[in-house]
């Protein structure tokens, strides 16, 4: 049996390489360039043989939507970590302070007053909102 096409015949043998070539996992054009024909020729005779590892657009969808949970995961888990490390290195680094020294108490609260505090008539107000921090300061200020 001979297929033909707008402009050449093709034997029942190159459309069954083709067929195979296909199945053996070749893209179109490896196949095109194998066989010497046109890919969209190609198309016809194997459209509805797939690839392996090939994801039809349905496919890579879902795939993405299960992908970025775990990405979502990942840089949460990343993150924790990098806060983890941060915290192990302040921890070391403040128990080396002599916080029993009065000045060195005052420069501290001096410090956190200048980045946390503001002024108003008459009164001290502290605008950070982490309870800890705030406790610290009005433990040690007033």
């Amino acid at each position: 049996m001979v297929l033909r096409t707008k402009k050449k015949f093709w034997s029942k043998e190159i459309v069954e390489r083709a067929k195979q070539l296909r199945k053996a996992n070749l893209t179109y054009s490896q196949i095109s360039n194998k066989l010497g024909v046109a890919k969209s020729t190609l198309n016809s005779w194997i459209k509805d043989i797939k690839r392996d590892g090939y994801l039809s657009r349905q496919d890579k969808l879902l795939h993405l939507e299960r992908i970025r949970i775990l990405a979502t995961k990942e840089i949460k888990r990343e993150r924790e970590e990098r806060l983890r490390v941060i915290k192990l290195r302040v921890r070391k680094e403040v128990s080396s302070y002599n916080t029993r020294n009065s000045d060195f108490k005052k420069a501290m609260l001096s410090m956190l007053y200048w980045a946390e505090g503001s002024k108003g008539r008459g009164t001290i107000q502290f605008a950070n909102t982490d309870p800890k921090l705030a406790l610290l300061f009005i433990h040690n200020f007033v």
